[in-house]
């Protein structure tokens, strides 16, 4: 009770057959038996046996990666609050997109700037038109990770000539008005930034 797991949190699984099956006067019912790390109050790390509700979204192992998982993940946090750096208990954009891959056992650097060094596939659009960038993202895979300066989407694909992008976000405009969503969002790639450029051509 009252511990804030994170998506994309991983704990050590307890073998129930070396186990006496009862933890906080508590057997195992439609639970999972893990250990939780624990901060003594000497500093130092012990860990400790808990429960975690198998009908909670959790999974025994890390997710296939598949399209289908991608879009389950990443909408789990949909509408959640904007944590930058991890403030609020939430997520920035670029914690959130790692907090998505921690889930298929892929392990991102912290923010945009080391993410887009990582040692991956990747294409340079700084210098893309935008008709040639739009066509080059509707060929990517569902769940490629997209940037511009300061921020960073996950791709959900298409319908028609809009580009459709998850991501935690602050801000963004539309028609021309200041949107403060500060939460996990989607939307399209045709909204603006404070500069009026869209999110399309911005697109590094």
């Amino acid at each position: 009770s009252k511990r804030v797991l994170s998506m994309g949190t991983t704990l050590e699984l307890i073998d129930l057959s070396s186990w006496d099956g009862v933890i906080g006067n508590r057997d195992a019912v439609n639970n999972y038996a893990v250990f939780m790390p624990v901060r003594n109050e000497d500093g130092s790390y012990s860990k400790e046996a808990a429960w975690i509700s198998q009908g909670k979204r959790v999974s025994e192992g890390y997710l296939p990666l598949t399209t289908e998982n991608i879009l389950k993940v990443a909408f789990n946090q949909l509408g959640d609050t904007y944590g930058w750096g991890g403030m609020l208990c939430s997520e920035d954009c670029s914690g959130y997109v790692r907090d998505v891959y921690k889930c298929f056992g892929l392990e991102l650097a912290r923010n945009t700037t080391y993410q887009m060094n990582q040692p991956v596939k990747k294409y340079d659009l700084s210098s893309v038109p935008d008709a040639a960038k739009a066509a080059l993202i509707k060929g990517l895979p569902i769940g490629t990770v997209l940037f511009f300066r300061g921020h960073e989407m996950i791709y959900i694909g298409s319908e028609g000539d809009k580009l459709y992008v998850i991501s935690s976000v602050f801000s963004l405009y539309a028609d021309g008005v200041r949107r403060n969503v500060r939460s996990c969002a989607v939307n399209t790639l045709d909204v603006t930034r404070a500069n009026g450029a869209t999110w399309l051509s911005q697109l590094t």
